[in-house]
C-alpha cells in the first residue's frame, strides 16, 4: 500500500506541474516493482482487485 500512496502523491504533483503528462509516473512505478513482476499486468490486477 505504501507504493500506491507514493504513486498517488507523485501523480498529484505531476498533474499540478504538467497537466496530464504521466509518463514520468509510469516510469517511476515500473522501476519500483520487483523485476519478476510484469509492469503491464500489475495495474490491471490492482484494478481487478479494486486496489487503487
Amino acid at each position: 500500500m505504501e507504493l500506491c500512496r507514493e504513486l498517488e502523491e507523485r501523480g498529484d504533483e505531476l498533474l499540478r506541474e504538467a497537466g496530464m503528462v504521466l509518463t514520468p509516473l509510469l516510469i517511476h512505478f515500473a522501476g519500483m516493482l520487483n523485476p519478476e513482476v510484469d509492469p503491464y499486468m500489475t495495474p490491471m490486477s490492482f484494478n481487478k482487485q479494486r486496489i487503487f
